[in-house]
């Protein structure tokens, strides 16, 4: 359908009926899929077969607009079975509502012309390896917005990679209960990842990735994904204390009254001194999940202390100092290519090397877009100079681990 033809679905009251119980659906309310397929069923008995597929492109579209829909088109409804495509594999999958009430999608045999749906059996008794694990086996699916997850992932990896195995139980059914550390009042039971799961929330990642990404899934009751930027992931992988850090300069702390303050200037004085540097795991311990401030000048001390205490780091990137004409949106990959950096995306913060005054950086996506270009290279690791990282990172979360 050509742009100039594009109707918003909102601008008829049955598919805008059928985005609002899609968005039930999305948001963990499984008895909307009945819902949602009557919806389909009316629009079929309305339409002629060439309208009804104008009305399924422009629901579809509107779906995957809002990220409702990852990685998928709907193409029909056969018996009880909401048939879609994999965009990414071409293959066809079937959307239902499980015996315990969740929303599954399996892969299915269908064939258009006879309306025919056949569910392809999951192999689910495969071992599941949790203990040869690593950060570069944490690999994003770049239509989800859980960059936040993914990178505290492979952050946590980084630091305490047995923390994994202690998460992820393996039960004799297939299924697997995922106790995160950080509710564990709340164990999650999740059955094997399917193909679509796998294409859709790891873009070839290990299949741990993606059953811990299944079971938060569940836990936050959005079963195609965060809709917006994954929330409650604070605390979730470790039970340890968080804390956020806004870098920012203080241009009077650097001023000779600071160094040197009058009476008048005990308050400036006192300001100008605050700093985690030194007792770095205690101040996260006073400001558990709350924001706090550091000084862009001890940014380095930080990155030294709370790597040497394995603990999480996450950062994430200001837009407006990444703007080109400012020269501080690119820098080195591991291997040499000149890459850009993504803004408003969390990055993992593997290590600071203090000699050469670098940090190295890791994209969940596990590769970053070559400069000039829209070609991915490399394996996501970044090398920045400590000077353009504290211009231009945003915020620093760090969190504790078990081995902190």
């Amino acid at each position: 359908m050509d742009a100039k033809q594009f109707v918003s679905p909102r601008t008829d009251p049955l598919l805008a009926r059928a985005e609002e119980d899609w968005r039930k659906v999305a948001t963990g309310e499984h008895r909307a899929l009945d819902a949602f397929e009557t919806d389909l069923r009316e629009l079929h008995q309305r339409d002629d077969n060439r309208k009804y597929a104008s009305d399924l492109h422009l629901l579809n579209h509107a779906l995957r607009s809002e990220s409702l829909l990852p990685n998928l088109q709907i193409v029909s409804l056969v018996g009880m079975h909401l048939v879609a495509r994999d965009q990414k594999r071409s293959q066809y999958v079937a959307i239902d509502a499980s015996r315990s009430g969740r929303i599954q999608v399996d892969d299915v045999d269908f064939k258009l012309q006879a309306q025919r749906v056949k569910v392809r059996a999951n192999d689910a008794h495969a071992p599941l390896d949790v203990t040869h694990v690593s950060a570069t086996q944490v690999r994003q699916g770049l239509e989800i917005n859980d960059c936040r997850l993914q990178a505290r992932l492979a952050s946590l990896v980084q630091q305490d990679p047995a923390a994994i195995a202690k998460m992820i139980k393996s039960n004799r059914d297939g299924t697997f209960t995922v106790t995160f550390p950080g509710a564990p009042d709340r164990p999650q039971s999740v059955t094997r990842p399917t193909q679509w799961e796998r294409s859709t929330f790891s873009d070839g990642g290990a299949e741990w990735t993606v059953v811990i990404q299944k079971a938060y899934r569940q836990l936050i009751n959005e079963p195609f994904g965060p809709t917006h930027a994954a929330q409650s992931v604070e605390g979730l992988f470790t039970g340890r204390a968080e804390a956020k850090f806004a870098l920012f300069d203080w241009p009077a702390c650097d001023a000779k009254d600071a160094q040197h303050p009058r009476k008048q200037d005990r308050t400036l004085e006192a300001f100008c001194r605050q700093t985690p540097v030194g007792h770095l795991s205690q101040f996260i311990d006073r400001n558990d999940q709350k924001a706090s401030t550091l000084f862009r000048r001890d940014v380095g001390d930080v990155l030294s202390e709370a790597l040497d205490h394995h603990m999480i780091i996450n950062t994430v990137f200001d837009e407006s100092k990444l703007a080109p004409s400012l020269g501080q949106n690119t820098a080195y990959d591991v291997d040499g290519h000149r890459v850009n950096l993504q803004p408003r995306h969390y990055y993992s913060v593997l290590s600071f090397d203090r000699l050469r005054a670098t940090v190295t950086l890791r994209n969940p996506w596990a590769k970053n877009v070559a400069s000039g270009t829209h070609n991915f290279v490399g394996d996501g690791r970044v090398v920045v100079p400590l000077r353009q990282f504290t211009q231009v990172a945003q915020a620093l979360d760090i969190e504790k681990t078990k081995q902190t």
